[in-house]
Formats: C-alpha cells, sequence, structure tokens
C-alpha cells in the first residue's frame, strides 16, 4: 500500500508544470494553474485560474522609510499588524456591514523565511449562506513584502 501511494505521489509530481515569472528585482516560480492579474504599479499579484480554490500570491514593494522587517516584530508589533488587517478590511467592506476578526496572528517559519501567520473569519452567513474562512502568510524581505492568502 505504502508503495502505490508512493508511486501515485511521485506521479502527481512530474504531472504538475511550473512556470517562472522574473522581473528585474525578484524571481517566483509558480504552478500553471495561476494567473497574473494586473494590479497597480508596485504591486504584483497571481491567483488560480480555476477559482474553486481560491488562493491569492502577493509581492508588493517593501520600501518604506521603516523597511518592515518580521522577523524584528514585537507582540506589540503583531497585534498592531492584526489591527491593521482588521481596520483596512472593515473599511471596505462597511457598505455591506461585514465586520471581519483576525485571530491566531503569530510569528511562524516558511522554508528559511520568518513569516506571520494569521486566520480571519468573514461572518458571511446571512449573505452568502456560510462562512468565510482565510488563512493568510505574510513574508518579508529587503525589497518585497509577500503574502500567500488562501480563502474557504
Amino acid at each position: 500500500m505504502k508503495k502505490i501511494l508512493l508511486i501515485m505521489t511521485v506521479f502527481c509530481l512530474f504531472s504538475i508544470n511550473i512556470k517562472a515569472y522574473e522581473n528585474e528585482y525578484f524571481k517566483i516560480e509558480l504552478n500553471e494553474e495561476f494567473t497574473e492579474i494586473k494590479t497597480e504599479s508596485g504591486v504584483y499579484k497571481w491567483e488560480l485560474k480555476n477559482k474553486v480554490d481560491n488562493i491569492v500570491i502577493t509581492v508588493t514593494k517593501n520600501d518604506s522609510s521603516t523597511k518592515h522587517n518580521i522577523e524584528n516584530y514585537t507582540e506589540e508589533d503583531i497585534e498592531e499588524y492584526g489591527k491593521y488587517l482588521e481596520d483596512t478590511i472593515n473599511e471596505e467592506l462597511k457598505e455591506y456591514n461585514i465586520i471581519v476578526d483576525v485571530s491566531n496572528i503569530k510569528k511562524t517559519k516558511i522554508n528559511n523565511y520568518i513569516a506571520l501567520e494569521y486566520d480571519i473569519l468573514w461572518p458571511t452567513k446571512e449573505s452568502f449562506g456560510y462562512d468565510t474562512f482565510q488563512k493568510g502568510y505574510t513574508i518579508t524581505t529587503t525589497n518585497y513584502i509577500t503574502a500567500y492568502i488562501s480563502v474557504s
């Protein structure tokens, strides 16, 4: 049974095509199921073509006067980031009378990067018949802020 599972896993790995996006600032390799979305200057965004699995990857320039570095975030900085997420999303949703809740925000490690991991509950049961849950990860580098977001 283990051999069959291993063979199926290896077969799946070889059937996935990867494409790379590269510019003068960074390089990212993505599954061919992702498509680039045109956004404003300095922001690069991809999402899955099928729209069934709602996964979005966003890369933004980290060029503010005080560059963000999650590795150095204190507990107060982490709380402030959670508040920033809540305030930003709630402002965009204010006409729909939806107030999101950011929770479980903490530092975590993804490969060699320190990231902020968080959950967001969108209370959309009255609107859509179900609540929406978002899992997010934010990673900072010297030049970019990368966000990986999955919504279910």
